[in-house]
């Protein structure tokens, strides 16, 4: 093999490992904050980390004393691999979006109340204060949707340096 593939071979190891090691943090993080799924997502988790420590063991390439690739990459296992990460990774992201959508939809029903209760104050100072409290909730839905585009744009940026 020449030494541009091995050099693109490493960078894609590489960004996988690093993919792979960004989400699994973030699923373990929102396991252990969410108790309902920490079960599910932790499982999750635990087989992403076994689906890229295999591709790592698959695509590993090391070289003997007289340079040639001891270990070799067979196209049925790199496959199957690659197969089991993706569908951990898969899981691992629709459990995380549970838990996000769900976060959205409770912020957006405390907005929905507080608006409705704008609509009948009585008194300006009551105004303010309810309209304070409707900013504050603004603020949060803007953090939890702002959060998860941050968390696709991240990829989306890695993806394109390729």
């Amino acid at each position: 093999m020449n030494d541009s593939f091995q050099l693109v071979r490493a960078i894609i190891r590489r960004k996988r490992k690093l993919y792979c090691f960004f989400l699994i943090s973030k699923g373990e993080s929102i396991a252990n904050e969410n108790a309902e799924i920490k079960a599910d997502l932790t499982d999750a988790c635990r087989e992403a980390r076994l689906a890229g420590e295999a591709i790592k063991r698959i695509t590993c390439v090391e070289h003997d004393a007289s340079g040639k690739p001891v270990c070799v990459t067979d196209r049925q296992s790199m496959v199957q691999a690659a197969r089991g990460l993706l569908s951990a990774v898969t899981r691992v992201l629709l459990l995380a979006d549970m838990v996000v959508v769900k976060q959205i939809v409770h912020i957006k029903k405390k907005v929905m109340s507080t608006l409705n209760r704008l609509e009948t104050v009585t008194s300006f100072s009551e105004f303010v204060k309810l309209f304070s409290v409707y900013g504050s909730q603004m603020v949060e839905l803007a953090h939890l949707t702002g959060d998860r585009q941050n968390v696709i744009g991240h990829f989306q940026i890695e993806i394109d340096d390729f």
